[in-house]
């Protein structure tokens, strides 16, 4: 018999967005660090669980649109493939995201938007608290200064996720799979 008895895990798997400012203050240290980060959440991820990977600037695009984690190496390329340019507009981004969760079969439906910039709020806050009555969850991180407080915790609050801010990205790996793990009822291998 194992030491270890894994809880129960689901067989419809669980799904996780990644959210991640690419906009040009992300240059250098912390667009890779944030590239890191999301490698270290997808390699802890089951085959049977979903990952997508949303990046924004000024407009969005999916680097990894929703997918089961199986192709590791693939998906991999794909966020190592991020590179900084534009704006910050995190509201059109952070609807994408929740309508394509929202969408998926899973358990566990959780976004982490991660960005260093400071953005018009839009809708972001009545679709947070819409998330909640959907059980999909949503936490913020952000990075540096030069961030919106107020608006990162009270997307996070009213979604049922974490806020973190950071003024070094060094930690960002830590907190993004910790953030993960515990919103996905899975737990750390």
């Amino acid at each position: 018999l194992p030491a270890k008895i894994a809880p129960p895990r689901s067989p419809e798997g669980t799904c996780v967005v990644l959210i991640i400012d690419k906009s040009s203050s992300m240059e250098g240290k912390k667009i890779e660090l944030a590239r890191l980060a999301a490698i270290g959440v997808i390699r802890n991820l089951r085959p049977i669980d979903k990952i997508g990977v949303l990046i924004f600037d000024n407009s969005f695009q999916w680097a990894v649109p929703i997918r089961r984690a199986e192709d590791k190496v693939l998906i991999n390329r794909l966020v190592a493939g991020i590179t900084p340019d534009g704006g910050t507009q995190i509201a059109p981004a952070l609807s994408e995201a929740y309508h394509k969760a929202l969408a998926q079969q899973a358990t566990y439906k959780h976004i982490v938007l991660l960005t260093d910039g400071i953005s018009e709020e839009g809708d972001s806050l009545e679709l947070a608290r819409e998330a909640e009555g959907q059980r999909v969850t949503i936490s913020t991180v952000g990075l540096g200064q030069d961030v919106n407080r107020a608006y990162l915790e009270k997307i996070a609050a009213s979604a049922g996720g974490k806020s973190y801010f950071l003024s070094d990205p060094a930690g960002l790996q830590q907190i993004l799979l910790r953030d993960v793990l515990e919103h996905t009822g899975t737990t750390a291998a």
